[in-house]
């Protein structure tokens, strides 16, 4: 969406509260990928003799 303000600048508080939603966003996006590493080598800890499989369905080979 593109909205076109003309002479109504954002105020300091939606320009606070857009970078506390970009921060948010970013902690989440950190907090997945950790999860995802973390599900992968508890994966790769339980079933280390298919690990083939493992691999190949995390898309690592």
């Amino acid at each position: 969406m593109v909205a076109i303000a003309i002479g109504n600048s954002p105020t300091d508080a939606e320009k606070d509260e857009a970078c506390a939603q970009q921060r948010t966003g970013d902690a989440n996006t950190r907090w997945l990928e950790n999860l995802s590493r973390r599900v992968y080598e508890v994966t790769m800890a339980i079933a280390p003799a298919e690990h083939i499989v493992a691999e190949v369905l995390w898309g690592r080979l």
